[in-house]
């Protein structure tokens, strides 16, 4: 075979397909490899931003702890009942006393002595902030979303678990 007037063999067309073939290769494996560089950066940034963002999560997570061991270090418990004043409670009807004083005075709002703002209403939203102190008095914390105060209760249970409250005082803060 003659190309341009170069007398070509078989031999030589096969080493030159074989040298075409295998610089077209090394130029994909190239471009490949050039890919596979950029995604392998592309993971190490994120893998360094991950990283970063869990030494965040771990340093949070040990000021979350250090501030709940602390609060529980200087936290002053309040008053609770005896078992005796409990006792003399379930007699009268109260299954769970603190509980059921605590649910039955969250479903009166109208105990608050003040009028709720830009739409609110006034209520005892939250059981956490209801103690009861003794078998005679409740300290309540109310809010109606934008104002919030707090309030003395006191309270007596009638024979079969009714409930009634009177105010002591209240204040807005």
């Amino acid at each position: 075979m003659k190309l341009h007037g170069v007398e070509l063999s078989r031999e030589r067309i096969f080493w030159i397909l074989l040298t075409l073939v295998l610089t077209a290769s090394v130029l994909v494996l190239l471009r490949s490899n050039s890919a596979y560089e950029s995604q392998l950066a592309d993971a190490l940034k994120r893998e360094k931003t991950l990283t970063i963002q869990i030494e965040d999560v771990k340093d949070s997570f040990k000021e979350t702890q250090n501030l709940l061991q602390l609060e529980q270090e200087m936290s002053v418990s309040l008053p609770k009942l005896y078992d005796w004043e409990l006792k003399r409670l379930r007699g009268k009807g109260l299954e769970d006393p603190v509980d059921d004083l605590i649910a039955d005075l969250m479903e009166h709002p109208e105990l608050i002595p003040y009028k709720g703002t830009l739409g609110g209403q006034m209520g005892f939203y939250h059981a956490r902030h209801i103690h009861v102190l003794t078998p005679k008095w409740v300290f309540a914390f109310f809010e109606d979303g934008h104002n919030c105060g707090d309030m003395l209760l006191e309270y007596q249970v009638s024979p079969g678990g009714r409930i009634s409250w009177r105010v002591i005082d209240s204040y807005m803060k």
